[in-house]
């Protein structure tokens, strides 16, 4: 707590306030000059601009009760006057005790006297004689109270003040100064739902600062000072309290750490029911819910009149995917507070949930508008004199958000800055004053609920446990965090690996086109079937008008650990400005052929067998109108033949022109969002070599920005799924239906197959992130991180957001990135390629990302380092790595992640590409004795690189899952392999693979430490042998 000095303020405030109580300034924080008010006026101005001077207390009844003939009352309060004036104070007050003596209920030598006292900094002192004026003494009464208040706010007794400026408010409910001292205190203390309402009073009574303005804008968030600033402001918001720092960290998303600094008082009942709202929304948000368990039993009515109580409730209930339930809480908690950001944010994600399409969109929209009003406000706020176009959107935004009475003194202020003529100003004023005598200053409950009527969804049917059955934790659960050091060595050129994807066919630093800034991918596969791993990579190079580059795509062959490049011997090159790959065994002939996707068209190189390849051309576009970004093979039609999934991340021509520069010469970057979106593509395999190629859905939720896929069995049910990860829109879960005869109109695929597609993302709850809206997502890694035997995901986001660690519950998903602690490092950087991978073969799977800016900004990083998080089971641990090549510590603009094992030594590798600088592989050289396996699937029945299928490995009482997968993420294809790491254990009980076809396998005491090659329908367990990496 920042210890403020004693020294008195004395003013004349109060003593107007005890005469006119009921008066109240109505120039908006402005004299009779038209001039804005210091964050010092804290003087009450009268209509006419009037203030009033010093009261005298004396009454008849006092002069009455002068008993000495002597004693001369005026005279010797004339004296005692004349000795304080003259810095004689000691004296002063001698000569007011004598007064005191004659009557000691004299209010007015009381009042004098303790401001005598103040001015010696006997602040207690002062206090306790103004105690001494009855609160009703009709001149004075209200005037001591809300001195004495001053003063205790001076000694930081804020519980004393609080009570005073209370009392003071119950006799004069139209004052103010009290308002204001009120809400600056409530602010202070971090209780920002109380102070809204005294900042709203001030609106009304047209005495707003333009500070409190600002403080109304999003009533959850910190308004406070940092009492360290070398440049201490008249009126700073220095933090009271640990409510106050809890509220200073939960808006800058630090929740855990707010929930936890908020502990002791909750645990001994130290807080006001807000703040014990406040702590059940930091529970939610800290995905903590022992804690959440814990507040649930111990609310009350006096608890539920706040709006944070209603967005923690309807949080809990939208993880548990009760959706109507949480609109209306959602709703209840917007009621109240028509600031709540997030809860905007979670009722749009509720309704769409619910397919109520139109209603969420206009929860989205008030959401943008709220944004944008808020970072306008904020940069007038950090500015001495913000510019005037920052008050023009405040006040349009205001508008549009139901708000005219903050809209109009916005205005004013706006006047005010830009020294409008005395007429206008005089209009607007005249404006604000019939609004604030109206009933529609603020918003009506209709306004507030943007349409929906809060009464159609039902009240949460919450189970509250019972007191005696949650305890607050005493402590965090103690994580053991050893583990072994990671080692990784960039060995790119030593084992001739030359590859650097161009953006251009030129150097370019910055100003990126749409499509220069996605980068370009590589897969990892085994094309001549020598057991060694080779890589196929992506170029770009080219230009508009063609977009045809003199580099190509290249082909590298591993020989025994060593890299050749093979391009033109195998047919492989390409020249157009390639993105994403991938490969996967299309004609199901034993041998992975490669899919590539080009900014005019999508090429599948076919496999001969030989070495070498043969071209298919598909999807041809000489417009050059299609960005395709990631491509995927596997499966999706359940015919047990193998699909291509492309994702159109836009369907528009302007993505090949480069941004322009702002006239400060800062680049003028364009979202994705002003883009047209592209609708995802499924190449169906017809079983002769060709295919039918049509868009995933038609529906109206199809068009999107899709840079991430993975193809997968993702709700356990026969046939795979496909997670798109969207950029700036809601992630798409397409699951197969069968289609009805009579409902063929929409979603169709291929239209001998009667299938549709629908998005259950968000039904399943991995549409958006945590904080309930759409995420960047772009890398995808899959992997069970928790043991429970499920896949989850985790998605990488943009700069100053966090990833999304979807964890699968069985029928939903619940973002818990926060839980796990990936919340505060994955913000600090702007994520591409991940892989989920177990580098030290515990048994737990880790989290690699590369990361890059997608454009030259100010304030933000361009280049960025890679990152490695340990998987400590509770939690994950952003660590450093050892790299002697020391390409770790470097910065980049990383792009794709590729998986592998190039020198199959049972510890998993990676390649990392970059835009316009030499991609990276990462060899493991991690020192550990842990055990490990790595299983190859081909199969029979199912398609023959088996995607989709689940492979457990049993080891002791425990039970490690893993997954065949499509797609790999972001514009990658990684080693189709399945690898686990055992930590100490020798010895597996057994494998079991549960194969797309639904057929089930159980392989009894494999060996540990080696590849093995499982068979569909086959017992035997094929162990293969090592490449010589030497």
């Amino acid at each position: 707590m920042f210890n403020q000095c004693n020294r008195p303020c004395p003013s004349n405030r109060w003593l107007y306030l005890g005469l006119y109580g009921c008066l109240v300034c109505f120039s908006v924080g402005c004299d009779s000059g038209g001039k804005p008010s210091s964050e010092e006026d804290e003087q009450s101005v009268s209509i006419d601009g009037s203030i009033s001077g010093e009261v005298s207390d004396r009454g008849e009844s006092e002069s009455e009760k002068v008993k000495d003939s002597d004693f001369d009352r005026e005279k010797t309060l004339q004296a005692a006057d004349s000795l304080l004036k003259a810095g004689q104070t000691q004296q002063g007050i001698a000569e007011l005790q004598r007064i005191l003596l004659s009557d000691p209920t004299d209010a007015e030598v009381l009042f004098r006297m303790a401001n005598a006292q103040a001015s010696q900094g006997e602040l207690a002192i002062a206090v306790e004689m103004l105690g001494s004026i009855p609160e009703d003494h009709p001149e004075a009464g209200l005037a001591a109270l809300g001195q004495a208040a001053d003063w205790s706010m001076q000694l930081q007794r804020f519980e004393d003040a609080e009570r005073l400026y209370r009392q003071v408010l119950s006799r004069a409910p139209a004052a103010a100064v009290v308002h204001r001292q009120l809400a600056f205190l409530y602010n202070r203390q971090g209780r920002r739902h109380e102070a809204f309402s005294h900042l709203q009073q001030l609106c009304r009574l047209g005495n707003v600062q333009q500070d409190e303005l600002h403080a109304m804008m999003v009533v959850g968030h910190a308004i406070f000072d940092d009492p360290n600033t070398t440049i201490p402001r008249k009126k700073a918001y220095y933090p009271i309290g640990p409510a106050a720092e809890a509220r200073m960290l939960y808006t800058a998303s630090r929740y855990q750490e707010a929930l936890l600094v908020l502990d002791p008082a909750v645990r001994t009942g130290e807080v006001t029911p807000s703040i014990l709202a406040f702590y059940g929304l930091l529970a939610v948000e800290a995905q903590d819910d022992p804690r959440f368990q814990w507040w649930l039993a111990r609310t009350d009515a006096s608890v539920q009149q706040y709006a944070e109580y209603w967005a923690a409730i309807g949080t809990h209930l939208l993880n548990q995917r009760r959706f109507s339930e949480a609109i209306r809480a959602f709703a209840e908690s917007l009621n109240r507070d028509p600031t709540d950001i997030a809860s905007m944010r979670r009722i749009n994600q509720s309704l769409t949930a619910m397919g109520q399409q139109e209603a969420a969109d206009k929860w989205i929209d008030r959401y943008v508008v709220q944004r944008d009003v808020t970072l306008a406000s904020n940069a007038i706020g950090e500015s001495s004199s913000g510019s005037l176009e920052s008050y023009r959107t405040v006040a349009e935004g205001l508008d549009k958000l139901n708000r005219p009475l903050e809209a109009m003194t916005w205005r004013l202020f706006e006047a005010f800055q830009r020294k409008a003529s005395q007429e206008e100003v005089e209009s607007l004023n005249e404006q604000r004053m019939k609004l604030a005598a109206s009933d529609q200053a603020f918003p009506d409950e209709a306004e507030r609920m943007c349409g929906i009527s809060r009464e159609e969804y039902p009240l949460p049917d919450l189970e509250i446990p019972e007191l005696s059955s949650v305890a607050l934790p005493t402590a965090s659960e103690a994580i053991d965090e050893t583990f072994a050091t990671p080692v990784f060595e960039n060995v790119a050129t030593k084992v001739g690996v030359e590859h650097s994807y161009q953006i251009a066919s030129g150097p370019q630093l910055y100003r990126f086109a749409l499509y220069q800034s996605l980068g370009g991918g590589a897969a990892a596969l085994d094309y001549d079937l020598d057991g060694a791993i080779d890589l196929y990579l992506a170029q770009g190079n080219g230009d508009p008008p063609s977009l045809v580059g003199t580099l190509s795509n290249l082909l590298y062959r591993n020989v025994a650990g060593q890299f050749e490049e093979m391009t033109a011997v195998s047919g492989t090159a390409d020249k157009r400005y390639s993105i994403g790959v991938a490969a996967g065994d299309w004609n199901q002939d034993g041998f992975d052929d490669i899919v590539v996707a080009n900014i005019g068209n999508k090429v599948l190189l076919l496999n001969n067998g030989d070495g070498t390849f043969r071209r298919q051309e598909f999807d041809s576009d000489p417009a050059l109108d299609v960005l395709t970004s990631s491509v995927a093979l596997g499966d999706v039609t359940g015919d047990a033949l193998p699909d291509i999934v492309s994702l159109h991340y836009v369907e528009d021509n302007t993505m090949l022109k480069r941004p322009e520069l702002g006239e400060d010469g800062n680049v003028l970057t364009v979202s994705p969002a002003s883009f047209v979106p592209g609708v995802d593509r499924i190449a169906v395999n017809d079983g002769k070599g060709g295919f039918v190629s049509e868009k995933v859905s038609d529906s109206a939720q199809a068009p999107s920005t899709g840079l991430g896929v993975v193809i997968a069995d993702w709700d356990g049910q026969p046939g795979n799924e496909i997670f798109v990860g969207n950029d700036v829109r809601p992630n798409h879960l397409w699951s197969r239906v069968s289609r009805l005869p009579e409902k063929t109109e929409v979603g169709s695929v291929a239209e001998g197959n009667d299938i549709s597609w629908q998005d259950v993302a968000a039904l399943t709850g991995c549409a958006h992130g945590s904080g309930g809206v759409s995420t960047a997502s772009m890398g995808i890694a899959v992997a069970d991180f928790d043991g429970n035997g499920k896949r989850d995901i985790h998605i990488t986001n943009f700069y100053q957001e966090p990833v999304s660690l979807f964890m699968n519950r069985g029928d939903s998903f619940e973002d818990r990135c926060v839980q796990y602690r990936l919340h505060r490092d994955s913000s600090s950087v702007l994520g591409f390629g991940c892989q989920a991978m177990d580098y030290n073969n515990d048994g737990r799977p880790d989290v690699a990302v590369t990361n890059g800016n997608i454009e030259k900004a100010p304030g933000e990083p361009l280049q960025q380092s890679p990152q490695l998080f340990v998987n400590l089971g509770s939690k994950f641990l952003l660590t450093e790595v050892q790299d002697a090549s020391g390409y770790w510590q470097g910065a980049y603009l990383g792009r794709g992640m590729t998986r592998l094992d190039f020198n199959h030594d049972g510890k998993q590798d990676f390649l990392i590409t970059h835009l316009d600088s030499p991609s990276a592989l990462m060899m493991n050289q991690t020192e550990t004795a842990n055990h490990w396996l790595a299983i190859q699937l081909v199969g029979t029945s199912s398609e023959r690189n088996a995607i989709g299928a689940q492979v457990d490995v049993h080891v002791g009482d425990q039970v490690l899952s893993n997954w065949i997968v499509g797609g790999d993420g972001y514009l990658s294809r990684n080693q189709p392999t399945v690898n686990f790491g055992l930590g100490a254990a020798e010895q597996v009980n057994q494998i079991v693979v549960t194969w797309p076809s639904g057929v089930k396998q159980t392989y009894v005491g494999p060996e540990v430490d080696g590849y093995l090659l499982l068979v569909e329908d086959d017992p035997e367990v094929y162990r293969q042998s090592s490449v010589d990496s030497d």
